[in-house]
């Protein structure tokens, strides 16, 4: 072990990346790193988020706002940054766009870069306390195992970027100010998620806090530099597309999503095979937080460590650490939400304040807001153990509570794994069984079979839903047809869209098609039995007014 902390620089590296991709294959299967793998985003929410980018492959590379995305939805949501299709990898992708299939897909490497980086930011903040590259290896990996970073294999791929909340540590942690490191840690979370985004404010006004009153900065430069982030972050917005041009940053349900005093030890069914499962309230699924049976094991076997033997922390750390505990307390509190539940009961509830109602509409999954505490658990779990004088007895005993942990969660790796890589078989059986696998079937093998397809896809630029929504499920293999033949469409999923908009949207079409004056660019989707029962009264020989592979379908001059 000293060899491998003083004399071999590249062991630690090598270490990450092996595990990392170890993991990465345990969890998924490996398969999805292949760019021509797409069967496995096609049966839940992730089918909408490969879909907004292979719209977006369609849009002009020099555009503003950047991430623009008007095919997919149209008047009423047109940003790719709103619906969870990870922009960062969007863009990178839309460079090579020339040399990869249309049908390609970046998910797969996204999901394999986070574990990477999720492994190696983890050793680097561990390195700010403790200069043992084993122990700082072998600890590391309970990131990168950490239940809520693998939670989110469900489907939310963007949100497996919590190794952005563990940089902002390292820069807090860190000698010195750096407004360069938080203004490229800011631009990089809303190329990702605007959720992580919002996990960092907080903690960087503690770095500003504990800077100045450590004397790296003054007064003025904290103002100038609380300035220039706001001004800065408010610019990044509008390049980027999150606000005005078509969608909205607000959505109602902050009371639903929220965090369950119980999280930390919830195994939500899923995540131990030793510990039970916790009652929970509906929706508590987003305030997921389960620590880990190794780490819940460690932190019992540390706090005893601690108050038998006490511990060498110094005044200077106390400092810090109290400090960056304050925003993740701030942080757990507005995860709880203003409904707060203990198991299936809920102890209280009152109304939101005014002044922060804007926040619980642009973050209503607050319960997500529990995650800069949770990791910090981990890192004051590591912080104490790092100052022991047990060293040696945790070498030994943290690999096996490690592979307990792995263990104990095998639930989890196998039901990932099958999801990853073998997702009809998952969908047919434990994903939902026959009758959910006969409704995603169509995704994976498109029902339009019909000849007048080509010709539509030929005609006409655009698909229009009759009514559009917030989603519509069914219509995913027509989503999936304009998509390939470059039409735009208003319909699919949206995460926010602006309500003004669609109102606009179903008036333009009732004046389109009740008033007789048809687009003839756009093809269009009856699901109203009135609109079709109208529509059925124009000529046929003009139109095609036809029920084609289970869809109804008007193409005005579809003859002409």
């Amino acid at each position: 072990m000293r060899y491998l902390n003083k004399k071999n620089m590249l062991f630690p590296y090598i270490f990450i990346a092996i595990i990392s991709v170890a993991l990465f294959t345990l969890f998924t299967g490996g398969r999805i790193v292949f760019v021509d793998d797409i069967d496995w985003l096609l049966a839940d929410d992730s089918r909408y988020h490969y879909l907004n980018w292979l719209y977006f492959q369609n849009t002009p590379f020099f555009q503003f706002p950047i991430f623009n995305n008007p095919l997919y939805g149209m008047e009423f949501a047109s940003t790719l940054v709103l619906n969870d299709a990870i922009p960062i990898m969007a863009l990178v992708f839309k460079v090579f766009k020339a040399l990869l299939p249309f049908e390609s897909q970046y998910f797969g490497l996204w999901i394999l870069v986070c574990f990477l980086l999720q492994t190696l930011i983890s050793f680097k903040l561990l390195k700010k306390f403790s200069s043992d590259n084993v122990l700082c290896l072998i600890f590391s990996i309970f990131f990168t195992i950490a239940p809520i970073f693998l939670w989110r294999l469900w489907g939310h791929y963007a949100l497996m970027s919590q190794w952005i909340v563990l940089a902002a540590f390292l820069v807090y942690f860190s000698e010195g100010f750096s407004l360069i490191k938080w203004l490229l840690l800011i631009l990089l979370s809303f190329l990702i998620n605007p959720y992580i985004a919002g996990m960092l404010y907080p903690i960087f006004l503690a770095d500003i806090y504990y800077k100045r009153k450590a004397g790296f900065i003054n007064k003025n430069e904290s103002w100038r530099h609380i300035g220039i982030v706001i001004l800065y972050s408010t610019t990044v917005l509008i390049l980027l597309g999150y606000v005005g041009f078509g969608s909205s940053l607000g959505a109602g349900g902050y009371s639903n999503y929220r965090f369950n005093l119980n999280s930390f030890f919830d195994t939500d069914t899923l995540w131990s095979l030793t510990l039970p499962n916790l009652a929970s309230v509906a929706n508590d699924y987003e305030g997921f937080g389960f620590l880990g049976l190794g780490v819940i094991i460690l932190i019992f076997i540390a706090a005893l460590d601690f108050f038998l033997a006490g511990n060498s922390i110094s005044k200077e750390l106390r400092s810090k650490l109290l400090i960056i505990t304050i925003p993740c307390i701030m942080m757990l509190v507005f995860s709880l939400t203003n409904m707060v539940t203990l198991g299936d009961e809920v102890l209280w509830s009152y109304d939101v304040p005014i002044f922060l109602k804007p926040l619980t509409k642009i973050f209503r999954s607050a319960g997500r807001f529990s995650w800069p505490l949770y990791y910090f658990i981990y890192l004051l779990l590591f912080i104490i153990i790092s100052r022991s004088g047990r060293i040696k007895v945790y070498l030994y005993l943290i690999p096996l509570l490690v592979s307990l942990q792995l263990y104990d969660t095998q639930k989890a790796s196998s039901l990932f794994r099958l999801k990853h890589s073998e997702v009809k078989n998952y969908w047919r059986t434990i994903g939902g069984g026959e009758k959910v696998y006969q409704v995603l079937l169509p995704n994976w093998e498109s029902p339009l079979v019909s000849s007048e397809w080509d010709n539509i896809g030929k005609k006409y630029n655009n698909f229009i839903y009759v009514y559009p929504k917030k989603r519509t499920d069914r219509a995913f293999p027509i989503a999936l047809f304009a998509a390939k033949n470059s039409m735009a469409i208003n319909f699919g999923y949206f995460s926010r869209y602006n309500k003004k908009n669609l109102k606009g949207a179903i008036s333009k079409i009732d004046k389109e098609l009740l008033d007789n004056k048809f687009n003839k660019e756009s093809v269009y989707l009856i699901t109203e039995d009135s609109v079709w029962a109208q529509l059925l009264l124009q000529d046929k020989n003009l139109h095609l007014i036809k029920e084609i592979d289970g869809f109804k379908i008007f193409a005005p001059f579809y003859f002409n």
